[in-house]
């Protein structure tokens, strides 16, 4: 989690884009509570590390972090609504925009950027019946570039 929070932070300062990105080192899911982080490796850059609940984590591997969602986020910490967002937590999206009720509510939200594995039918739909509900529309889908021929980059902009 550290080192891959250190090479975002190198390549915001590399491409100058410190006065329009905060990167923020902390964990988002459904509820503001202690998750476990599950490691699945322990190499810079990679992902598939994620929150998982007390009751269902699958690795022997893992930490306990402070976790909070989205709604919490944004009225304990960030102060202000944001204009765009991104959302990559390898398996928990729902779960986290469903924290975000406010969030999604308030205007100043233009666009999400967000990571979905379409092979999850019943997910994928619930994902989309969520942004139909706040009035977002797909603005692009594209690849990941990983091998996982399901999983793709989505940008979801709100209808005006």
């Amino acid at each position: 989690m550290a080192r891959n929070f250190n090479i975002l932070t190198q390549n915001i300062i590399i491409n100058q884009l410190y006065k329009y990105i905060t990167p923020l080192n902390i964990g988002i899911n459904d509820t503001t509570r202690i998750n476990r982080f599950e490691i699945a490796y322990n190499i810079d850059g990679y992902s598939g590390d994620q929150i998982s609940s007390v009751d269902d984590f699958s690795t022997n591997k893992y930490i306990n972090i402070l976790t909070y969602s989205l709604d919490d986020l944004i009225k304990q910490i960030i102060k202000v609504n944001p204009n765009h967002i991104k959302i990559d937590t390898d398996g928990n999206e729902l779960l986290i925009l469903k924290s975000g009720k406010n969030l999604f509510n308030n205007n100043n939200l233009l666009s999400i950027s967000i990571e979905i594995n379409e092979e999850d039918k019943t997910e994928y739909k619930h994902i989309m019946d969520f942004f139909s509900i706040y009035k977002f529309k797909i603005s692009s889908k594209e690849t990941t570039g990983s091998s996982n021929k399901y999983l793709y980059n989505y940008i979801f902009k709100r209808l005006t």
